[in-house]
């Protein structure tokens, strides 16, 4: 996270997070993290942003992961349509969010981390 400064900023600052950035823990562990964002102000889609521990990952928890997220949004953003953005290298998490009813939308170049890199736009409309 600290090679993307701004985003890195905003999450460990409180005034900045708000109540955009959600913390996910098990036995007071933290285990991953998600934000949410209005796609566009007039309408009822969300950007969800998220992240497991990578000691966490590959180890069949993603699924499980996600769905606790999509959970909380149901309760608490009703009637959303989520969208989310994954590189394209991480088949791992393509894989899970496709597992979870997200579909390919679109695919576009993003700066993240320092670099440029092709990210799959995904959304759970069916």
């Amino acid at each position: 996270m600290t090679a993307d400064k701004e985003d890195y900023d905003e999450m460990i600052d409180p005034l900045t997070r708000g109540d955009k950035f959600f913390s996910i823990t098990k036995d007071q562990e933290l285990i991953g993290f998600f934000c949410v964002f209005p796609k566009e102000p007039t309408t009822n889609e969300i950007e969800l942003g998220l992240g497991m521990k990578p000691e966490l990952t590959g180890k069949g928890l993603g699924e499980r992961f996600v769905e606790v997220i999509i959970e909380y949004l149901k309760g608490n953003y009703s009637g959303q349509v989520v969208w989310l953005s994954v590189a394209d290298f991480n088949q791992r998490a393509l894989k899970v969010y496709e597992q979870v009813g997200f579909n390919y939308v679109t695919e576009k170049l993003q700066k993240t981390n320092g670099g440029e890199h092709n990210f799959i736009v995904m959304n759970n409309v069916k």
